[in-house]
């Protein structure tokens, strides 16, 4: 898998809520792009990566082509997957 020294700045990254890409350092986002170009060459390599965790999407919008791809790519690295759409506005899940 990664070294240590690969996975450091991911590591902090996860550690704390990320809500835009501007939260992000440019180390974390070169890390991100390094890892998205390794997942994407050898996707089998990842293939248990979320085994037994749980990842949830919001939406605001309906977005069936969206919502689906996420859950297509969530599905490949066996994670269970939990999906809602929230509409704009509301305060509520």
């Amino acid at each position: 898998m990664q070294s240590t020294a690969f996975a450091e700045p991911l590591l902090k990254a996860a550690a704390r809520d990320v809500t835009s890409d501007l939260d992000l350092s440019s180390d974390e986002v070169t890390c991100l792009l390094d890892l998205a170009g390794q997942l994407k060459a050898a996707p089998a390599r990842y293939a248990q990566a979320l085994a037994g965790r749980g990842l949830s999407l919001l939406f605001e919008k309906p977005s069936l082509r969206t919502r689906v791809t996420f859950d297509l790519a969530i599905s490949s690295w066996a994670a269970i997957r939990s999906t809602r759409t929230v509409p704009s506005g509301s305060a509520s899940l």
